[in-house]
């Protein structure tokens, strides 16, 4: 497009103005995010920039869910990549006076995907403010800062407004030169269009295209600098949230505290300062689509915990208060009275779905987890029945708070053969009890069965007894850091002492912490679920079990198992062993629903909603078909045995291990 001289000044001074306001605007998110705590981890670069790559062009996590809806958001990102080439080209051109030549290929993937942008963007508008899709919309008991609904409302209006009417014109300008120069097969629906203007002479033609540039430049010019207040942001922001991720396996690792260092006085978060870097970036990079509230055990069931509203209420709340925030270099305002109310902050299970599911790496429990740890360490303010639990594993080492011989659940089976580290110093496998399998009677259950499994494969293995105890998951995911480090040293201490090398665990909690989170103080052990375990030991011939005919058995995968651990295919193909057919649950393998017990959900009354959280569960294999719901892990049996009970539902609820223990050729 030539321009004339006063053209030419007017797209100079806009492109100034553009570019300056669009600098501030982005440095202002810079120097938010910047005021957060702790530093940004740029470690293992290389491994950060592949994933980068591979989920910014491939957006894997998009097609979890919403299939058809994510090829059209593809359409709309792969436009957005050759837009931007386009105007660079654009400038690059009237900068320098030399015109670029696009290939044909390119004229051609640009005409299509005009096309598609426009229909995705069409569908878009018409599923947001027609339609009205409650997977966009919040729960009316969901807390929202201030204006929020009208605030999402007007951000989606004016993106997609500017999308639609910026290739729109584009469109028309392409048309005018193609009427101008003749038709080009290489772009159709330009060259469609281009009929519209056929009776209308070449300098008239010329001024129409002009002004459908200019209209293309000015939408261009007004957007980019508002992008950093819109959830458009994500397109720049995402690939940085990722890069800076903590933990590049996916789940979901807290934070230690220093608590010797004398400069922290205040631990976990009840100002926006005292957040880290990472999560003040995980309320820019949010695209505000509510896949994380889709698969959010609490919000499902009616609680007023929403992820998408947390990050949704800090972004606006950023918006509103950015530049206040950096001359004051910290916030007065709590987070308490415009992230997240108390109700929702305690709703939470921990259970990972939410970040399992975010397209941009969002981790919206380590916010919960922050407000948590200062509510219990630093004002006393959390569930009253969490108290129990926590003298139970200060005093007693378990949250049951029992003082009765960690040893007395084998005691008078004769059909069982335990040796502790005492009585047996040295041994392959240490076999972690858990304060379930020595306390609960479902948990008591299952480690005797597994006892049984290890027993028939003449494993070499040895319980620490009275020496093991709580590994505390419940005080770390509910905000008792201290409790937690102090109890993990003193477990790490011990094993190291016990020179355990290899440990089996039947609790995925416990699994979880030993191997993924034992490592922050020192304490590096192979760990093994018991699902695993058993595998190899029918794998190598140890044991041999006895098969039925394909009775059906639905499985739930426990969230520390499936989405913390990746551990989906060995407890089915156990059940496939016995001969079962396995009848999936709705939501199964990473797509798992917490059966409520995570987050001290297990220690305490669950919030306020439409329905318990296992209930919602259990009722899932009603029409199955099966008798039987199969799991592996001690807190989810007994919260799926309490459910099952509630509702009066015929089903019989199985650990794997019982499964196995009873179909041994002995």
């Amino acid at each position: 497009m030539l321009l004339t001289r006063n053209e030419l000044f007017l797209f100079i001074l806009l492109l100034c103005m553009s570019v300056i306001l669009t600098v501030r605007n982005f440095s202002i998110v810079a120097r938010v995010i910047s005021i957060g705590s702790g530093k940004i981890q740029l470690n293992k670069l290389y491994k950060r920039i592949k994933i980068v790559i591979t989920i910014f062009i491939f957006q894997p996590k998009n097609y979890k869910a919403r299939i058809g809806v994510s090829l059209l958001h593809s359409c709309v990102a792969i436009a957005f990549i050759i837009y931007i080439y386009l105007t660079m080209s654009d400038i690059y051109t009237i900068a320098t006076d030399k015109h670029i030549v696009h290939s044909n290929t390119l004229n051609f993937f640009v005409d299509i995907f005009s096309v598609l942008t426009l229909v995705s963007i069409v569908f878009f508008g018409v599923r947001r403010f027609v339609i009205k899709s409650k997977r966009l919309a919040i729960s009316s008991s969901v807390f929202l800062y201030r204006d929020a609904r009208e605030k999402i409302f007007q951000d989606s209006l004016f993106v997609l407004f500017f999308i639609f009417f910026h290739i729109s014109f584009r469109l028309l300008t392409e048309s005018t030169l193609i009427a101008i120069k003749g038709g080009d097969t290489y772009q159709p629906v330009a060259s469609f269009i281009s009929n519209i203007w056929v009776n209308i002479q070449a300098n008239s033609l010329n001024n129409l295209g002009h002004l459908f540039w200019w209209m293309e430049v000015i939408l261009l010019f007004a957007f980019i600098p508002y992008i950093p207040y819109s959830k458009h942001l994500h397109v720049f922001l995402a690939p940085v949230n990722l890069s800076i991720k903590k933990n590049l396996n996916g789940h979901f690792i807290p934070d230690k505290i220093n608590f010797e260092d004398p400069n922290n006085s205040h631990f976990g978060a009840t100002k926006l300062s005292q957040l880290d870097k990472v999560s003040i970036s995980n309320a820019y990079s949010c695209i505000m689509c509510n896949r994380c509230q889709d698969v959010c055990p609490a919000y499902l069931t009616g609680k007023t915990l929403s992820p998408s509203a947390i990050e949704i209420n800090k972004r606006l709340y950023l918006n509103r208060k950015g530049n206040s925030l950096l001359k004051n270099n910290a916030s007065d305002d709590l987070l308490l009275n415009y992230a997240i109310t108390k109700d929702a902050l305690w709703s939470c299970t921990s259970c990972g779905a939410c970040v399992e599911v975010c397209p941009v790496g969002n981790e919206p429990i380590r916010d919960i987890l922050e407000i948590r740890r200062n509510e219990v360490l630093m004002t006393s303010q959390f569930p009253k029945e969490l108290q129990n639990a926590y003298n139970g594993i200060e005093r007693s080492s378990n949250p049951w708070n029992q003082n009765i011989d960690r040893t007395a659940w084998f005691e008078n089976c004769t059909d069982i053969h335990v040796k502790t580290v005492f009585e047996k110093p040295i041994f392959e496998y240490l076999y972690w009890v858990g304060c379930a399998g020595a306390f609960d009677t479902n948990g008591q259950k299952i480690a005797k069965a597994f006892t049984r499994i290890l027993n028939a494969a003449h494993v070499d293995f040895a319980i620490l007894g009275n020496d093991e105890y709580c590994t505390a998951d419940l005080a770390r995911r509910t905000g008792n850091e201290y409790l937690f480090e102090i109890t993990s040293q003193k477990n790490i201490s011990i094993l190291q002492k016990h020179k355990v090398k290899k440990i089996i665990t039947t609790c995925p909690h416990c699994y979880n912490t030993i191997k993924n989170e034992y490592p922050q103080f020192g304490g590096y052990f192979e760990v093994l679920h018991h699902t695993q375990f058993i595998n190899e030991l029918i794998a190598n011939h140890k044991i041999e079990i006895k098969q039925i005919n394909g009775e059906g058995i639905t499985y739930h995968d426990p969230c520390y198992l499936s989405r913390y651990n990746n551990v989906e295919k060995e407890p089915r193909t156990l059940i496939e062993k016995l001969g079962h057919t396995i009848v999936e649950l709705e939501y199964n393998r990473k797509k798992s629903f917490c059966c409520g017990a995570g987050g001290g959900g297990f220690w305490k009354e669950e919030e306020k909603g439409d329905i318990l959280i296992r209930d919602a569960r259990i009722n899932e294999s009603i029409g199955l078909g099966v008798d039987t719901i199969c799991t592996a892990c001690p807190f989810c049996n007994t919260m799926l045995q309490d459910a099952k009970n509630e509702l009066k539902i015929e089903i019989e609820v199985k650990d794997i291990a019982e499964l196995i223990a009873d179909k041994l050729l002995v």
